[in-house]
């Protein structure tokens, strides 16, 4: 199974336009399209319109779709070069617009390239526990993800102390058995980064909760706070954030870079030099 198999993503009559049902397993437990998954139908959109491969993506998140319905995802191709294409992704629900991605997409052959960045020196995944999701066994998004921690702590461990802001964590879709393209990591990467700012909103929250005065105000109040630690989240994490993620299977691995709050920026890599 390749990336868009995994999506279930299908492209109609017109080469232009995508279509992605909302089912379980692309959503999170709060029953809503999990971002990543969002992000990575758009990048299989605009590759398959195209015909060339990712070089980055933007993606904005506005609104929510839910399970049970479809994403219609429609790509304009703004500015087509000898070796580059302009273009940009929307889906939407009926008239509710869910994301705007922009994109770059090609390749120039014969041009010099280089890797600037060092995989983190960690022991192979079979070495590291694996991650247990605290509402795992339903059938959503995270029944799908493999992960392997290798620094950080479960929300269980977490005494209310702050940690230095970076996670390690070995992570793979198995499901997705013919490597990691710009779709798979789109995923992958959503996730490493949105689990560890909620772990650290609900610790939060949990301490703070004997302030909070009038509790029919602590479903708003809980969003500020989780809105709050995703910001500072972004502020304090080194660049890459979320490299180690690319360090998953061999192929055609992505670097993933943030860029102006929450958006994620998605380029290819040169390949990893990771053990088996």
């Amino acid at each position: 199974m390749d990336s868009r198999a995994f999506l279930r993503l299908e492209q109609s009559h017109n080469p232009f336009r995508w279509t992605l049902p909302v089912e379980r397993h692309l959503c999170t437990s709060g029953a809503f399209l999990f971002g990543g998954c969002g992000l990575a139908a758009a990048i299989a959109a605009l590759e398959g319109t195209s015909g060339r491969p990712l070089v980055w993506a933007a993606c904005q998140y506005l609104s929510f779709a839910k399970p049970g319905e479809v994403l219609d995802i429609d790509v304009t191709v703004a500015v087509e070069g000898h070796q580059t294409t302009q273009a940009r992704a929307v889906g939407r629900v009926g008239n509710r617009e869910i994301i705007t991605v922009n994109a770059a997409l090609g390749d120039r052959p014969g041009m010099p390239s280089a890797q600037f960045e060092a995989m983190p020196d960690v022991e192979p995944p079979t070495t590291h526990r694996q991650h247990v999701h605290r509402r795992a066994g339903d059938g959503w998004i995270n029944d799908q993800l493999e992960q392997r921690l290798v620094k950080g702590r479960e929300v269980r461990e977490r005494d209310g102390t702050p940690g230095d802001g970076q996670s390690l964590m070995w992570a793979r879709i198995p499901d997705v058995i013919e490597g990691i393209d710009a779709t798979a990591l789109a995923i992958l990467g959503d996730f490493d980064l949105a689990q560890d700012a909620t772990q650290e909103a609900f610790v939060a929250a949990y301490f703070g909760l004997p302030g909070l005065r009038d509790q029919a105000k602590f479903a708003p109040w809980l969003r500020g706070i989780v809105r709050h630690q995703c910001h500072r989240f972004l502020r304090r994490r080194p660049e890459p954030a979320l490299d180690e993620d690319a360090t998953l299977a061999r192929g055609d691995p992505i670097v993933v870079e943030r860029v102006d709050g929450l958006t994620l920026t998605v380029r290819p890599a040169e390949e990893w030099e990771v053990s088996p």
